[in-house]
């Protein structure tokens, strides 16, 4: 299982960084993006008794969690200033 959260953390945090840069810019996330999303916040949820019993890797879990709240809620913002239309000078 160790192994499994080495992957994890290799791939998990610049990827997620490179979704929240995405969605900062306005793009929209992807079909991938989603599922990565989606994997990731699984996996974390599933070994969250493991990460507990680690506490070297609890840093790293929340980060991951803190980063997928913020991407979610910049999505979300996006998504209303679309329907919103151009703000008014």
């Amino acid at each position: 299982m160790n192994a499994q959260i080495d992957n994890m953390a290799a791939l998990a945090l610049p990827r997620l960084s490179d979704i929240k840069t995405k969605v900062d810019m306005g793009r929209e996330l992807s079909e991938v993006d989603i599922r990565f999303m989606s994997q990731v916040t699984h996996y974390a949820q599933r070994s969250k008794r493991l990460i507990d019993r680690l506490p070297e890797w609890q840093d790293f879990f929340t980060d991951v969690l803190r980063l997928h709240g913020e991407i979610v809620d910049k999505v979300i913002d996006n998504a209303e200033k679309t329907k919103l239309g151009p703000t008014p000078l």
